[in-house]
């Protein structure tokens, strides 16, 4: 049986036009009141508790909010429309309500203060669509408002969905702020790049080295790098972009940046010159690593004294010294704004050329023991700075030939290969290379292509079992004959001395060194590296 609600003294159907029990449809409304499902309830319990079957009353709204939700879902408008639009564009949204009847008003309403910002009359089921200006305040939350004109809902609303809705600002006046500022850092440091813009919104951000865009990037407005290397020095710049379908896109300029490299710890040398009657030594500062500009510092026994800032990695001071006067140890420091180092520690002094020059032999073998390179040094008693001369047969030679090659300050020469070419007497000769003064001459030491294979240790051994073998059959010999004197006296003597087989170091063929004495004193008048007649010589040969 329908209720209207006329014996219970409330106008039912007016509000709610539901049949509860009975057989007829449900017409449910879009929204509905306090009253109306207290009316719903207390029918419920009446019809119940008419029937014998009374419910409880807290059950009763639980199943006329299950009820009256899922009717109402089925009739709720569908709003539709962007979720964000630049500003000063238009935004359009379209409400559908097909199951509310024609004629009906669609409204336009925003949540946050529910006004009706545009309106529509529609007499058929199609949907209306609402078409506005975006604004800074446009953005929120929007809803579709539909009322019937006409039956049984007639001014009763129907709402849609929500639908949220953003303004986004276009972007403007990119630009890229580094820290530190000015970019300039060391390997090491740390680099903050921010991209800021002087307007927009729902912004995604890029990055550029050099031109090409920085795989992995991070999407947002900074960028960080850390540590910093040489690799990372060049030009920055960022885009920003809104994130829209259709986006625009701001650039900023290129930054600068400069990573310099970290100093090495320096070195220091030093070299002596003679300006008229006094020496200087010219001390060197150097370093192998580092980004100039670089503050020098020169230290003589711990004290500073002198100073000079370079554009370059390397520079000179120069000190007054004495002849064989030990003046301390000098030192070089250098420092930027994060660094200070300081070298070891050198002394400082000169010792004239003197005493004897000693001529070192080495040879070079292989497995097969011959002879590969001959390896000879010109050593000193003393001499700081001295300059070296090498001679082959009285011939002065260049520090590079054919077959041969001069280093360690032309202090050592090394022989490769051992030929007839360079075969013959060798003698070094020495002075101090920062003055005139007297050579002194080194001994001469033959050097043969004859020598080429080395007498090792097993041929020696074979050699000398071999002799022990010829002396024991030698005396066997020399005892048989004498046993055999009594029996054949008057026999001539058939046994003779034998040579010998020629030894190893006979098959060498060193041909004599003709008359050194006569041939130097005319090698000494004719050259000009004169040899001081009171010098003394030497000779030592490394043992191979």
């Amino acid at each position: 049986m329908p209720h209207t609600g006329s014996e219970w003294g409330v106008e039912f159907s007016a509000i709610c036009p539901l049949q509860i029990g009975g057989g007829g449809e449900a017409n449910v409304p879009g929204i509905y009141t306090h009253a109306c499902l207290q009316a719903q309830t207390s029918a419920g319990q009446r019809e119940d508790a008419r029937m014998g079957k009374p419910l409880p009353a807290n059950l009763m709204p639980i199943l006329v909010f299950a009820v009256l939700g899922t009717v109402n879902a089925l009739s709720m408008p569908v709003l539709s429309g962007p979720q964000r639009e630049y500003l000063a564009a238009r935004m359009t949204f379209m409400c559908a309500a097909p199951q509310v009847p024609p004629p009906a008003i669609f409204e336009l309403q925003r949540d946050d203060d529910g006004r009706v910002l545009a309106a529509k009359s529609s007499t058929g089921s199609r949907p209306v669509n609402f078409s506005l200006p975006v604004r800074n305040n446009s953005a929120g939350i929007y809803r579709c408002r539909v009322t019937p004109r006409r039956g049984p809902d007639r001014g009763l609303p129907f709402y849609s969905n929500g639908l949220p809705f953003q303004v986004v600002i276009p972007v403007r006046g990119a630009s890229l702020l580094p820290e530190p500022d000015p970019p300039t850092l060391y390997e090491g440091q740390m680099l903050t790049l921010s991209c800021r813009v002087q307007r927009g919104s729902h912004l995604t951000y890029s990055w550029l080295h050099d031109g090409r865009q920085l795989p992995d990037s991070p999407l947002g407005g900074n960028l960080t790098i850390s540590p910093v290397t040489p690799k990372h020095a060049g030009n920055y710049s960022c885009a920003a972009r809104n994130d829209m379908t259709s986006s625009h896109v701001s650039h900023s300029r290129d930054v600068p940046v400069v990573v310099r490299a970290l100093l090495s710890k320096p070195h220091v040398s030093f070299a002596v010159t003679k300006e008229g009657s006094g020496y200087h030594a010219d001390v060197t500062c150097h370093l192998a690593n580092g980004t100039p500009p670089v503050q020098f510092r020169l230290f003589l026994n711990d004290t500073e004294v002198a100073s000079r800032t370079a554009l370059s990695r390397s520079t000179s001071f120069s000190v007054p010294v004495r002849l064989g006067e030990r003046l301390g140890n000098v030192q070089c420091g250098a420092e930027n704004t994060v660094q200070r180092l300081v070298s070891n520690a050198v002394t400082l002094e000169v010792v004239p050329v003197g005493g004897a020059v000693h001529l070192q032999v080495q040879y070079l073998h292989d497995a097969a023991s011959t002879v590969v390179a001959v390896l000879l040094r010109c050593t000193l008693t003393r001499g700081t700075f001295p300059e070296f001369a090498w001679f082959l047969n009285d011939t002065l030679l260049g520090e590079k030939g054919a077959s041969h090659l001069m280093t360690d300050r032309n202090g050592t020469l090394l022989l490769v290969p051992i030929m007839a070419e360079n075969s013959g007497y060798y003698r070094c000769e020495a002075k101090d290379s920062f003055e005139e003064s007297p050579w002194l001459r080194s001994q001469e030491h033959l050097i043969h292509s004859s020598a080429s294979r080395m007498v090792t240790l097993e041929v020696i051994a074979v050699a000398f079992s071999c002799f022990l073998l010829l002396a024991i059959l030698g005396s066997a010999g020399v005892a048989l004959a004498l046993t055999n004197r009594g029996v054949s006296s008057s026999s001539p003597a058939r046994y003779r001395y034998i040579n010998p087989r020629p030894s190893i170091f006979d098959l060498l063929e060193i041909p004599p060194r003709p008359n050194v004495s006569a041939r130097e004193e005319a090698s000494d008048r004719s050259s000009p590296h004169h040899t001081d007649p009171n010098m003394a010589t030497a000779e030592e040969q490394l043992p191979v």
